[in-house]
């Protein structure tokens, strides 16, 4: 991989991890079905796994980005970088 193909991987990673979070964030019910993300990116990206999605959503959750709960992922929201704890 070049660095230019790394670079164009890295920015659709970012724009994945975008959807799932402002999907999870518009959600009415305060999280969208891990399921439905996964079937919405698995018709409309060619290669796009079940492995691969369980992988974006590990290094969100990783991240402190999302919460998945009974296969609900939930947006966190970030903390001030001096909050208290």
């Amino acid at each position: 991989m070049t660095k230019d193909q790394a670079v164009k991987a890295v920015h659709a990673i970012r724009a994945l991890a975008d959807i799932i979070i402002e999907l999870a964030k518009a959600s009415p019910l305060g999280g969208v079905p891990s399921g439905h993300v996964y079937a919405m990116f698995m018709a409309k990206l060619p290669g796009y796994t079940l492995e691969s999605h369980q992988r974006l959503l590990d290094l969100l959750v990783e991240a402190g980005r999302i919460e998945v709960k009974n296969h609900c992922i939930y947006a966190v929201e970030a903390k001030p970088a001096f909050a208290n704890n």
